[in-house]
C-alpha cells in the first residue's frame, strides 16, 4: 500500500490513517479498563467482583428461562385454541393440562408463568370441561374456577392498591392547600398587585428580573423576559397565569375524579375504540376516551405549573391521519420539575419586597401564597402518578378480558379486484385481534406442533445452565481451594475471563484462544459452549498475599489512580488533583471507584455546568479531584488551586501534555507541583512511552509508519516501570 515505511503520517489519507490507528486506539482504551472499549466487552454498568458477576449471570440466565417458558406456554395456549376451532376438545384439554403441569414443574426453580397466562388456562379449561361433559375429569378440575377467581382478584387488587395509595397522598396535599387558601383561588390575594405599585425604581427591577429570567430559562421554552416592558406587563402576565393555573388545577382534579368514578368496564370499552390494542385513526379530540382527555388536562396543567415545553401538546392536537404514528402517551416533559417562569417572576417580586419593605407584616400573604404554590407543585406529581396507576388499572382489566377470550374463526378475506392494478386485501377490523381465518388453521397447527419440541429443548438447556451456575456459586462459596485455569493449570494471576456458560480461563489463555479462533466465538474448554468474544466478562484476581485497601473490584490502572489519590488525601485532606484522560468512559469508571472509596470529585464537561463545576472545585476544599478529558481542560484554564496532575494514559502529542501541565504550573502558583503518569507494564502503553519519549516528537505529524509499527512490537525490556 505504501512505497516506504518511512513515510510520515501527515502524508497518508484519513481513511488509511483510521485503519492503522484504530487497533492502537482500542488497545489504549483496554489498558484503562476492558469495559472502556465501547461495544467490545460485557455491557454492564460499573465493575464487579467474581461473586457479583456470578449473581448477574444467574439472574440473566433466569430471565432467559422465564422468557422461553413464557413462549412455550403461549404455544400450548394457541394450539389449544386452534384445536377448539377444529372441534377437537380432547386435544385442547391436553395442552391446557400440559401448561398446568409446567406451572407445578418449574415452581421450585423460581421460574414464573405470567398471571394472565394462568388465568387464560384455568378459565378456558374449566369452560371446555363444562361444555363437553364427555371429557375425562380430574379431581382438581372442580377448583379451577375458584383458583382462577383468586388469581384474578390478586392481579386486579395490586393495581387497585396503587390507585388507592396514591389517591390518599393526593388528598393529603389537597387538604393542605385547602387549609391555607380556604374559599380563595390560587390568586390568593392582591399582595403581588400591591407590590407592583410599591416598586421604587421600575426600570431597575425590570432589568434585573429580565437578566435572571434569561439565566433561568429552559431550552425549548419561549422566554417571557422579552414581554416584560413595563410593570403593567408584569401584572398582566401574572394575572392571566394565576387565573389559568386555578382553572387548570380544578379541571384536572375534576377529570381525574370522573375517571375514578366511571365503571371500569365502560372505561375499557371506550379505551378500546380510542387507543387500546389497536391505535385509533381518529385525530379529532371528540373521539378520545376519558383517560386520554385526563392526560390532555394534565399536560395543559403541567405546562402552566412547570418549565415544560408545549411541543408535545401541540403535537397531540395537530396530528392527522398522515402522521398518526406518534403515540399519545409519551412524556410531556424531559425530566424537568423546575417551577414555571411566571412563578419564578412571582418569587422575585416577593424577594424584592423582603429586601425593600420595612414593614414585613404586609408580606405574610406573600409567604403563604408562595407556600401554596409549592404544595400545588408537589400535589401535581401525585396527580400525574394517580393517572398513571389508573391507566395501568385499565390495562390490567383489559388483559383479564383478553385472557378469558378464545381464538375465533373469522370470515375468509377475499381479495378485492382492482381494475387498474393487482387485487387488494381487505383490512382487518379493530375487533379482530383474536380472529383467525379458516385457511390458516391447519398450517398454524402444524407449525406450532413443530415449534413446541424445539422450545422445550431450549428451555431444558437454559434450565441446565441455570442449575450449573447456581451449583458453581455454592461450590465457590464453600471452597477454600485456589482456582486454576483449566488450560494452563495456573492460578490466573493476570485475571480471569468468564464465559457465558460460567466457566473461566485465565486472560493469557483467552488471548491464545482468540488468536486460534477462526470465527468471533470462543469454545469453552470444559463444555464446548460457544461464547461471542464481545460477551466475555473480565474479573481481576488479587495476587497471593496482596492486600488492597480499595473498596470494589477494578482494573489495575483504576485501582492505582484511586490508591494514589487516597494516599494523597490522607497526607493532606485539602489536596487538589487534576486528572486527565482521553475518554469519557475512563473518567466515568474512575468516578465510580472514587465514589465507592469516599473521595469527593467533580467531572468537568462542556455545557451549562462548565463554569459552575470549575467554581465549585476552586472554592470547595472538600473536593479533591477534578476529572476532565484532555481536549476539554488542557487549554485556557487557571487552576493553581491544584498542585498535582494525573495522566491516566501516555500522551502522544507532547504539546497537549505541556498545555495540561500549564494549568497548575503557571504564574500565581505558590506551591510545589507534581505530575504523575500511570503506565501499564508490558503493554502497548509502555511501548508508546518508550517510542515517543524523545523530544524529537513534538507533533503527531512527525511520526513515521516505521516508528508507529514499533508500538505494536512486543517489548522485552522493563526499563521504564
Amino acid at each position: 500500500v505504501f512505497p516506504s515505511l518511512d513515510i510520515s503520517v501527515k502524508n497518508i489519507d484519513r481513511k488509511n490513517i483510521y485503519n492503522i490507528v484504530r487497533p492502537l486506539y482500542k488497545l489504549r482504551q483496554a489498558c484503562v479498563h476492558p469495559q472502556a472499549v465501547n461495544g467490545q466487552f460485557l455491557k454492564i454498568k460499573g465493575t464487579m467482583t467474581m461473586e457479583k458477576l456470578m449473581d448477574v449471570m444467574i439472574d440473566q440466565c433466569r430471565v432467559h428461562c422465564n422468557d422461553t417458558l413464557r413462549s412455550l406456554v403461549s404455544l400450548h395456549n394457541a394450539l389449544a385454541g386452534l384445536y377448539l376451532i377444529r372441534g377437537e376438545p380432547t386435544n385442547a384439554v391436553e395442552h391446557y393440562r400440559t401448561v398446568l403441569g409446567l406451572m407445578d414443574k418449574y415452581k421450585d426453580k423460581q421460574l414464573k408463568i405470567d398471571t394472565v397466562q394462568k388465568i387464560h388456562v384455568m378459565y378456558n379449561l374449566a369452560s371446555v370441561i363444562e361444555e363437553n361433559t364427555s371429557l375425562r375429569k380430574k379431581s382438581s378440575d372442580s377448583n379451577l374456577k375458584s383458583d382462577m377467581e383468586l388469581l384474578e382478584k390478586e392481579y386486579l387488587g395490586a393495581s387497585q392498591q396503587n390507585v388507592e395509595s396514591t389517591r390518599k397522598t393526593v388528598q393529603f396535599y389537597s387538604d393542605k392547600v385547602a387549609k391555607i387558601i380556604g374559599n380563595k383561588t390560587l390568586c390568593y390575594s392582591d399582595w403581588w398587585s400591591d407590590m407592583l405599585d410599591w416598586i421604587f425604581s421600575p426600570n431597575d427591577f425590570l432589568s434585573k428580573v429580565q437578566m435572571e429570567l434569561e439565566d433561568y430559562r429552559v431550552p425549548g421554552i419561549p422566554n417571557i423576559a422579552n414581554r416584560l416592558k413595563s410593570v403593567g406587563d408584569v401584572y398582566n402576565v401574572l394575572s392571566v397565569w394565576l387565573t389559568d393555573l386555578n382553572l387548570g388545577r380544578n379541571r384536572t382534579i375534576s377529570m381525574l375524579k370522573t375517571l375514578e368514578e366511571t365503571p371500569m368496564n365502560d372505561l375499557v370499552q371506550k379505551a378500546l375504540i380510542c387507543h387500546l390494542r389497536l391505535k385509533s385513526k381518529k385525530a379529532n379530540p371528540k373521539y378520545w376516551c376519558l383517560l386520554c382527555n385526563a392526560e390532555m388536562c394534565l399536560q395543559s396543567y403541567e405546562s402552566l405549573l412547570f418549565s415544560v415545553s408545549n411541543k408535545q401538546k401541540n403535537m397531540l392536537i395537530d396530528k392527522t391521519e398522515e402522521n398518526d404514528q406518534e403515540t399519545m402517551y409519551e412524556s410531556t416533559s424531559k425530566g424537568l420539575w423546575k417551577m414555571s417562569q411566571k412563578e419564578f417572576l412571582l418569587m422575585k417580586l416577593y424577594q424584592y419586597g423582603q429586601a425593600k419593605i420595612i414593614n414585613k407584616s404586609c408580606l405574610e400573604d406573600a409567604a403563604e401564597h408562595i407556600k401554596v404554590l409549592e404544595l400545588v407543585r408537589k400535589e401535581f406529581r401525585y396527580l400525574r402518578l394517580l393517572w398513571t396507576h389508573l391507566s395501568d388499572s385499565l390495562s390490567t382489566h383489559d388483559e383479564i378480558v383478553m385472557a378469558k377470550s378464545r381464538l375465533k374463526l373469522g370470515n375468509n378475506l377475499t381479495p378485492e379486484t382492482d381494475k387498474d392494478g393487482p387485487s387488494k386485501k381487505k383490512a382487518k377490523k379493530e375487533n379482530e385481534n383474536d380472529v383467525i381465518m379458516e385457511q390458516y388453521v391447519d398450517f398454524n397447527v402444524m407449525s406450532m406442533k413443530s415449534d413446541i419440541p424445539i422450545t422445550v429443548t431450549i428451555l431444558e438447556r437454559d434450565i441446565g445452565k441455570l442449575l450449573y451456575l447456581e451449583n458453581l456459586k455454592k461450590e465457590k462459596e464453600n471452597s477454600t481451594e485456589v482456582d486454576t485455569c483449566p488450560i494452563c493449570c495456573l492460578n490466573g494471576e493476570a485475571g480471569w475471563a468468564v464465559l457465558l456458560c460460567g466457566h473461566s480461563v485465565c486472560n493469557q489463555c483467552l488471548a491464545s484462544m482468540c488468536n486460534h479462533s477462526e470465527a468471533f466465538d470462543i469454545a469453552c474448554p470444559m463444555c464446548r459452549t460457544n461464547t461471542p468474544m464481545d460477551s466475555v466478562s473480565y474479573v481481576k484476581n488479587n495476587r497471593e498475599g496482596e492486600v488492597s485497601n480499595i473498596k470494589g473490584s477494578f482494573s489495575t490502572k483504576i485501582e492505582s489512580v484511586t490508591l494514589k489519590l487516597m494516599e494523597l488525601t490522607q497526607q493532606d485532606p485539602n489536596v487538589k488533583v487534576l486528572i486527565f484522560s482521553n475518554w469519557d468512559k475512563a473518567l466515568n469508571l474512575l468516578g465510580e471507584a472514587l465514589t465507592q472509596n469516599s473521595i469527593n470529585f467533580k467531572i468537568l464537561k462542556p455545557g451549562s455546568t462548565y463554569k459552575k463545576t470549575l467554581k465549585e472545585f476552586k472554592a470547595n476544599n472538600k473536593i479533591n479531584a477534578l476529572l476532565m478529558k484532555l481536549s476539554v481542560g488542557s487549554k485556557g484554564l487557571n487552576l493553581t488551586e491544584a498542585t498535582r496532575i494525573f495522566f491516566m494514559e501516555p500522551i502522544i502529542n507532547k504539546a497537549d501534555e505541556l498545555q495540561a501541565i500549564g494549568r497548575i504550573h503557571r504564574i500565581g502558583q505558590t506551591k510545589p507541583t507534581f505530575v504523575h503518569h500511570f503506565i501499564i507494564r508490558n503493554s502497548i502503553e509502555e511501548n508508546i512511552t518508550n517510542v515517543f519519549s524523545d523530544d524529537m516528537f513534538d507533533r503527531w505529524d512527525d511520526i513515521t509508519l516505521s516508528q508507529l509499527i514499533k508500538v505494536f512490537e512486543k517489548n522485552e525490556s522493563n526499563d521504564i516501570l
